[in-house]
């Protein structure tokens, strides 16, 4: 009697045999068979096959491991650390320090500017109202003396006052002297930038100060706008 599960007898009870004389007919899944002949088999799978696919395997994952990353991080990753890209701590600095600010100017230092007797910062009246007054609080009156913070370029801090001196001018006062002194500055020779801006924690007044030198050694014309 046959076997009722054998997976190549029909209900009649006959064999089906391929023509090459292998069972067939079989509903039995292709996998099934390949695995249970696997497991039930003295013979592993066929040695070369085995390597070349172990071979594929391992230069597939070689590939997948080189392109894993995403194209976008290492781009972001490349611009961060090229040297054409602002330096991280100073850019840090300014992003914590930075509010509201004016477009900046600059004046060409006077021979009072850096007299220890004289001990301020000159500031023309139409860059007040350009840069300044459009910063300031009604609080906050320039009559009366404003502190400030002033920043050089690499952002060492100094306390001083900006107060009204004249019809003409306003200045930077108290703590100037010791700013003009640390960067050594000369009298028409150096212009400096001066960038006025609300603190992004404090909200107070600042200014940030840089300079740059030239060969000049006479009064240039004064520029009249801050886009000059």
């Amino acid at each position: 009697m046959y076997d009722s599960v054998h997976p190549d007898v029909d209900e009649s009870g006959d064999l089906h045999l391929s023509s090459d004389g292998v069972t067939g007919g079989s509903s039995e899944p292709v996998e099934t068979r390949l695995i249970e002949t696997d497991e039930n088999s003295d013979e592993s799978i066929s040695p070369e096959i085995d390597q070349s696919t172990v071979d594929l395997l391992l230069d597939f994952a070689a590939t997948i491991g080189r392109c894993s990353e995403p194209a976008e991080k290492r781009l972001t990753e490349t611009d961060v650390n090229s040297d054409e890209s602002i330096s991280p701590e100073i850019d840090g600095i300014a992003e914590g320090i930075i509010g509201r600010r004016s477009e900046p100017f600059e004046k060409q230092l006077t021979a009072t500017d850096v007299n220890s007797k004289q001990c301020r910062l000159s500031i023309p009246k139409e860059y007040v109202a350009a840069a300044v007054s459009p910063l300031l609080k009604e609080d906050e009156d320039i009559r009366r003396g404003i502190p400030v913070k002033v920043y050089d370029g690499e952002w060492k801090e100094y306390s001083m006052t900006l107060m009204h001196w004249s019809n003409k001018i306003h200045v930077l006062k108290e703590g100037w002297m010791e700013f003009c002194t640390d960067h050594g500055f000369l009298a028409l020779r150096d212009f400096v930038t001066l960038m006025v801006f609300r603190h992004r924690r404090s909200d107070g007044l600042c200014f940030q100060i840089t300079s740059r030198r030239t060969d000049t050694v006479e009064p240039v014309k004064k520029r009249r706008n801050l886009n000059a």
